[in-house]
């Protein structure tokens, strides 16, 4: 019996614990997954205020690049380069100075010859000689540039400069600005051309991308980085050992979505969000290309790695193994917590184990008590009456209590009772109710029971009273008399009056053998 509670109690905290810890890790893989959603949410929303930052940084740049060209132009128109070209040099010496953001400014003759060019070298704008002045007729920008309307203008691509064909080192990224010089009645003079040190751009840029937790960098149409964290992986269209490192060959699948239009793709390597600047629609004025690119990508990548993994984890074994460790104390209280409940619990359940097991047992036979024992079977009789099942009562009374308590002592007479419910316990069934009803007396409800075989029954539990008896293990004698009743729907209305019934022939059965003594 207590083998069996140990059990139970045992298989109830193991129950208590695992339900515990299962509702406490949901509920903190809850409150993970919330606050990593607001993290992520939050990043997603600087990085997306940080990318328009190097969309305006980058359109207002060349805007501007724009204004200057166009600037150049209409000194030109406005000073004669042959009879004040010494004036004209001055201006835009002190333009590129004040400026500090080109390689060069240049005018150009139709011919393609350099009639002016100022380079800037050392923070200082250097007037060019006239011997050192080039040839230009072949260059794409020129030929680009001569057919546009007077207005237009004409921007490169963003990459290294090039002289003699090579690379200039240290690399120079670059942008060339052009627009045709077109006098109202001799018409086509030339163009007006400057040539943009773009890494004041990418600086720009970069200072925009260091302020994110994340990684972001700007790719060109074919997916080289223009701007990375680690500068040896740009550029890597045009310098040959920097050609392995583009957008599109580490992440290939992403890449193939961006350039579909996706903006915000989720993937194993992390989080990327896109945003696509096309300079030929944010940009005012005629603005021609000759063919090259107009997009570029600004790209925040969330990566998933020890620093934002957290933000990527859901629902999965590695975020619950993650919140488990960073919440081991909490986990630990919430375990002594599960411990102590269990231990108020069980105490608390045997308690009222206690109370109910007092409130229907009989303390000294361990058989149900007069009010339990009642009240079960007016319950089984009201049930048999409806399926005319049978069931026979039997009332017994102990014959020699009072003597045995006289003359061998109160406890000998429990031990009487005792022995006779020991009796009565192990010659009855399951099934069978065993009600201590008074002081020395009892009442079986033999279920499913006619007389026949309820007679059968008093029988074994006859034999074994004797054999009992016969044996020397008690000081006393166990001597009963009994009354059977067979419960008839017709005649017995109630448990009281067939318990009337049988104590009726439970008396005869005492006067008679009072009777056979005198």
């Amino acid at each position: 019996m207590k083998s069996t509670k140990v059990i139970k109690n045992f298989n109830f905290f193991v129950l208590l614990f695992i339900t515990v810890i299962v509702l406490t890790s949901l509920g903190l893989l809850y409150i993970d997954n919330q606050r990593n959603s607001e993290e992520l949410e939050a990043s997603l929303l600087s990085d997306s205020m940080l990318l328009n930052q190097m969309k305006d940084q980058f359109t207002a740049t060349i805007s501007q690049n724009q204004s200057d060209v166009l600037f150049l132009e209409s000194l030109y128109r406005h000073l004669d380069l042959t009879d004040d070209g010494g004036h004209l040099e001055t201006l835009l010496k002190l333009l590129i100075e004040k400026e500090g953001i080109y390689d060069q400014m240049r005018y150009i003759n139709a011919a393609g010859h350099e009639i002016l060019r100022i380079n800037y070298t050392d923070s200082r704008g250097v007037i060019v000689g006239a011997e050192q002045l080039q040839d230009k007729s072949t260059r794409y920008y020129f030929n680009d540039t001569l057919h546009l309307p007077q207005g237009g203008i004409y921007i490169s691509a963003l990459d290294l400069n090039m002289e003699n064909s090579r690379l200039e080192i240290p690399y120079k990224p670059m942008i060339r600005f052009a627009t045709p010089l077109i006098h109202p009645e001799e018409g086509l003079e030339g163009i007006a051309i400057t040539n943009y040190l773009a890494g004041n751009l990418l600086d720009q840029l970069n200072r925009i991308a260091q302020r994110a937790t994340d990684h972001l960098v700007l790719l060109n149409s074919n997916g080289y980085f223009l701007t990375h964290r680690e500068p040896l992986k740009t550029f890597g269209f045009m310098i040959e050992d920097r050609s392995e490192h583009t957008f599109m060959i580490r992440y290939p699948d992403v890449w193939q979505q961006i350039i579909s239009g996706e903006t915000l793709i989720e993937s194993s390597e992390g989080i990327f969000q896109i945003l696509r600047i096309d300079l030929a629609d944010s940009l005012p004025g005629e603005v021609y290309f000759g063919g090259n690119e107009t997009i570029y990508y600004a790209v925040a990548h969330i990566e998933n790695n020890e620093t934002f993994s957290h933000l990527l984890d859901r629902w999965t074994p590695t975020q619950l193994l993650r919140v488990m460790v960073s919440n081991l104390p909490l986990l630990f209280l919430v375990i002594l917590s599960a411990l102590l409940t269990n231990i108020l619990l069980a105490l608390y359940r045997d308690k009222q184990n206690r109370i109910e097991h007092f409130a229907t047992y009989d303390p000294l036979t361990e058989t149900y008590n007069r009010r339990a024992g009642m009240k079960i079977m007016e319950n089984l009789l009201e049930f048999r009456a409806s399926t005319r099942i049978p069931l026979s009562l039997c009332f017994i009374d102990l014959d020699n209590l009072k003597t045995v308590n006289d003359q061998l002592g109160h406890s000998m007479g429990d031990r009487l009772i005792v022995a006779l419910a020991a009796i009565l316990k192990s010659e009855t069934r399951l099934k069978d109710v065993i009600c201590r009803y008074g002081g020395d007396e009892f009442i079986i409800l033999f279920d499913e029971t006619d007389a026949s075989a309820a007679d059968n029954i008093w029988s074994r539990i006859k034999s074994r009273m004797e054999a009992v008896n016969q044996s020397s293990e008690n000081r006393f004698q166990i001597q009963v008399s009994h009354g059977i009743v067979t419960y008839h729907p017709d005649r017995h209305d109630s448990l009281e009056e067939l318990i009337e019934e049988a104590d009726e022939k439970m008396y005869a059965e005492k006067t008679a053998k009072k009777e056979i003594r005198e």
